[in-house]
């Protein structure tokens, strides 16, 4: 996530128009400048010069902030466990393992969708029976998100499929869907988003 992304979430864009507003922003500028030097150059540098400058600014910002295959994916499942002791009273878990670096990545997003959306109740479940395993989480997540260990590890595991993080939705303490970190994309978050 950019700060360009960042700018337009503030400003109540959705989490898809925040993440594509940025790349048609370069492409208006890109055809701007390619508008103003069309203008200000001879018939052969207009070909030359100003044509391919017009995507320019684009190809850029694509280089310095790429789009991954997951960014706009929305690819959920359900899983077979379809209620979990642990999770009643949560909207939205996100299912981790000590030590993961895409776990621990989640945070900029999650903490983000809690601030936009202080009503919904987000757990973050460590798969661990160590509280140090915590720790680093604990400094990553917001104080309003729950940082926590679970007790029936083999559910989560089967929930999550083996992969990690894994964002499962909940209505009523029943699990809905569950997403796992590809497939968990700016359309999935704003789906969960238009529940609150």
């Amino acid at each position: 996530m950019n700060s360009f992304e960042l700018f337009f979430l503030n400003f109540g864009f959705s989490w898809t128009i925040s993440k594509i507003l940025p790349y048609v922003l370069f492409l208006i500028i890109g055809g701007l400048i390619s508008f103003y030097l069309f203008k200000r150059t001879s018939r052969k540098k207009k070909l030359f010069i100003a044509t391919p400058l017009s995507i320019l600014p684009f190809i850029v910002f694509f280089i310095l902030f790429p789009i991954y295959e997951g960014d706009f994916s929305n690819s959920p499942y359900s899983p077979d466990t379809k209620f979990i002791k642990e999770l009643s009273g949560a909207d939205l878990v996100v299912i981790a393992i000590p030590g993961c670096p895409f776990c621990l990545e989640s945070a900029r997003k999650i903490n983000l969708l809690k601030s936009r959306n202080p009503e919904i109740e987000i757990r973050f479940v460590v798969c661990t029976t160590r509280d140090e395993d915590l720790l680093v989480y604990r400094k990553a997540f917001h104080k309003s998100i729950s940082v926590e260990k679970t007790i029936e590890n083999d559910s989560f595991l089967e929930v999550a499929r083996n992969g990690f993080p894994t964002f499962v939705s909940l209505q009523h303490g029943e699990i809905k869907k569950a997403w796992s970190n590809d497939a968990f994309g700016v359309r999935a978050i704003d789906e969960v988003e238009s529940n609150y």
